[in-house]
């Protein structure tokens, strides 16, 4: 996703609403799509974070199109997004991913959480070699060093911490009963410092996001100036 004028809007819910907001990746993909109401045909132009605020969903969104207002119980805060960064400037940076890596499982590709590879390439006995928190940490980081050099920017391990690694699971729409499988997404967040070693490269990450996912609320690369 790129373009000549993109938008940085938050959409939060000041009161009433949901009696009940379990989130959902699904849930929230459609959800988000009545804010950019065009024909049919319409592919996602917009990257999305969801974040509870005081219990209450709240959503930052970087698109193309500038969202349309829905009205109470629903805030938006919308301004045109146009980030300058220069080589060498170090940012703070929050990103939630979907990390995966391609296997082989039974001599067939496979694509894979890289925690649950990782805990497969360990054996069974995995638990007693290291810790949940060190797998999400060294294979975290190691994940995210790779990606970056191919988006603009680097980091360094000790300015990097991983955590809130979840699985979510549920069925779309055309599956309400759930007679097909759900579909899971495994999710971990990114806090920490960066420095962009590319800038051209770097804006399109802010606009394209990190990683796979996306429509399910990853890869969204939220950065402020120091």
């Amino acid at each position: 996703m790129s373009g000549n004028e993109l938008f940085f809007s938050r959409i939060e819910l000041l009161t009433g609403g949901p009696d009940v907001w379990n989130w959902d990746p699904y849930r929230s993909h459609q959800f988000l799509w009545d804010f950019f109401k065009n024909h049919p045909d319409q592919r996602r132009d917009f990257l999305y974070r969801f974040e509870l605020n005081r219990g209450k969903p709240c959503y930052y969104v970087v698109s193309m199109r500038r969202p349309e207002e829905r009205g109470f119980p629903w805030k938006l805060g919308i301004k045109p997004y146009n980030p300058v960064v220069r080589v060498g400037e170090t940012l703070s940076f929050n990103l939630r991913v979907n990390p995966t890596v391609d296997t082989l499982l039974n001599g067939k590709k496979q694509r894979q959480d890289i925690i649950m590879a990782r805990k497969r390439k360990l054996g069974e006995d995995w638990a007693r070699q290291t810790t949940q928190a060190q797998l999400l940490q060294s294979e975290g980081v190691a994940w995210l060093t790779r990606k970056a050099e191919l988006h603009g920017f680097q980091i360094s391990t000790n300015s990097v911490r991983v955590d809130g690694y979840q699985q979510h699971s549920f069925h779309k729409a055309s599956d309400p009963r759930g007679k097909r499988p759900p579909i899971t997404v495994r999710t971990m967040d990114f806090h920490g410092v960066l420095k962009v070693t590319d800038p051209n490269r770097f804006r399109e990450t802010l606009y394209s996001g990190v990683g796979r996912g996306k429509a399910f609320g990853c890869g969204l690369l939220l950065v402020k100036r120091r």
